[in-house]
């Protein structure tokens, strides 16, 4: 989070290093922010964080993955008075293996097609996310 009114986060479709498939884990029933819904890879970036260092930081963290191909496929602003300004950066990548490991922000995972993913519950900011790369 940059402040109380910017937050800068990003998130990453991570494809399966050998099928056409991509990551999504499901959030603790726990979590303060959209609890047991699904999610995407990412999170916020520190003030004065490379967003590059940060999104693949992100996905080390959350899923133990090293990925490689790392492109920009989406960059959205939202503002609304009295909430956030938010800048939000959607990425794609491969990971180099497929062997996730979870950290204590999700209870699950599942290699994924986009339809299968927009089924799912799920942020609607996320899911157009994946309905604009996979459009």
């Amino acid at each position: 989070m940059f402040t109380d009114t910017v937050k800068f986060l990003q998130k990453a479709i991570v494809f399966h290093p050998n099928e056409m498939y991509f990551l999504a884990l499901e959030r603790t029933e726990t979590d303060p922010v959209r609890p047991s819904t699904w999610d995407l890879p990412g999170g916020n970036v520190d003030y004065g964080e490379r967003h590059d260092h940060a999104i693949l930081r992100e996905i080390r963290e959350e899923t133990g993955l090293e990925v490689s191909h790392l492109d920009v496929a989406q960059v959205v602003t939202h503002y609304e008075p009295s909430h956030p300004y938010w800048l939000f950066i959607g990425h794609t990548c491969r990971a180099l293996h497929d062997e996730v490991a979870l950290s204590s922000e999700h209870s699950a995972f599942r290699w994924l097609r986009a339809r299968d993913f927009l089924a799912l519950p799920s942020a609607p900011f996320l899911k157009n996310f994946v309905a604009h790369t996979f459009a």
